[in-house]
C-alpha cells in the first residue's frame, strides 16, 4: 500500500514519540521502585509499542508475522489487565484481541 509521504512521516513521528514516552515512563517506574504489576504492565506496553514501531518503520504492518506478533501482544496485555482486576473495558479489549488474532489467522489461512 502506498501512502503520501507526509502521512508516512507523520505516522512515523507519532509512533516514535509514543515509543519514547513508553520508554521514559518505564524508566521512571523502575527508578521509583515499581511493583511487580507495574513492571509487567510496563514490559507489555514496551512490547506493544516496540512491535508497532518495527511495523511502521519497516512498513511491515500488513505482513502476517507482524500482525500475529502485534495482536498476540495486545491479547496478552488485555488478558493480563482483565486477570488482574480489569473491568468491562478490559474484557472488551480482550474480546477485540481474540477477534483480531483469529481473523488474522483465518485470513492468511485462506490465502495459502
Amino acid at each position: 500500500m502506498t501512502r503520501p509521504r507526509a502521512i508516512d512521516l507523520a505516522a512515523k513521528a507519532f509512533v516514535g514519540v509514543l515509543l519514547l514516552v513508553t520508554l521514559v515512563a518505564f524508566g521512571f517506574a523502575i527508578r521509583d521502585g515499581a511493583t511487580t504489576e507495574d513492571l509487567v504492565v510496563g514490559l507489555l506496553s514496551l512490547y506493544l509499542t516496540g512491535t508497532l514501531a518495527v511495523g511502521v518503520f519497516r512498513d511491515q504492518t500488513e505482513s502476517r508475522g507482524w500482525r500475529i506478533a502485534f495482536f498476540g501482544g495486545f491479547l496478552a496485555w488485555a488478558g493480563y489487565d482483565y486477570a488482574t482486576g480489569g473491568g468491562t473495558l478490559a474484557l472488551l479489549l480482550l474480546v477485540v484481541g481474540v477477534f483480531a488474532l483469529v481473523t488474522t489467522a483465518l485470513e492468511f489461512r485462506t490465502q495459502n
